[in-house]
């Protein structure tokens, strides 16, 4: 497994959380995070992150207040998700995946239930993700399309 990233706004405010699914173990330690694999996956494989570059990748999670990771008895790195919050007001859900392998076994679903239900940020009013096919997934922990996306902006930054 490479080097772990323990997340910059981890300062033991956000405790770690481990479960079962299946064979599958979830946690949220940052610790266990393998980044090469999370950010091999991404790059190569998410429509919203092709061509992400490894330094980016890794600041994301060590600058994301909370990760959660899925992975094998043997510890390999199976599927992802981060949180970036202020841990009060805001939060949103990104880079979610499950790979081939582990699809089909509702591993998914443990991994956004694990993040969204964390004590620290299943509180937060204001929580936002975006999917261009995952739609029913979120649906099942409350997401739904904006009420009123006029009130929203967003800033693109240099490509």
């Amino acid at each position: 497994m490479a080097r772990a990233v323990t997340p910059g706004g981890h300062d033991g405010r956000v405790p770690a959380i481990e479960t079962h699914h299946g064979d599958y173990l979830i946690s949220t330690d940052p610790a266990r995070v393998d980044v090469v694999a999370v950010h091999r996956w991404l790059s190569e494989r998410a429509y919203w992150a092709l061509g992400r570059t490894f330094e980016t990748q890794r600041r994301a999670i060590e600058h994301s207040a909370l990760v959660v990771g899925a992975y094998t008895a043997g510890g390999d790195q199976v599927g992802f998700a981060r949180m970036v919050t202020d841990l009060a007001t805001f939060a949103w859900l990104a880079d979610v995946y499950v790979i081939d392998e582990a699809r089909g076994t509702g591993l998914g679903v443990a991994i956004v239930g694990t993040i969204v239900e964390h004590p620290d940020v299943a509180m937060i009013k204001r929580q936002l993700l975006a999917t261009a096919d995952a739609h029913d997934l979120y649906a099942r922990f409350g997401y739904e399309p904006l009420s009123d996306p006029d009130r929203w902006m967003f800033r693109l930054g240099p490509s």
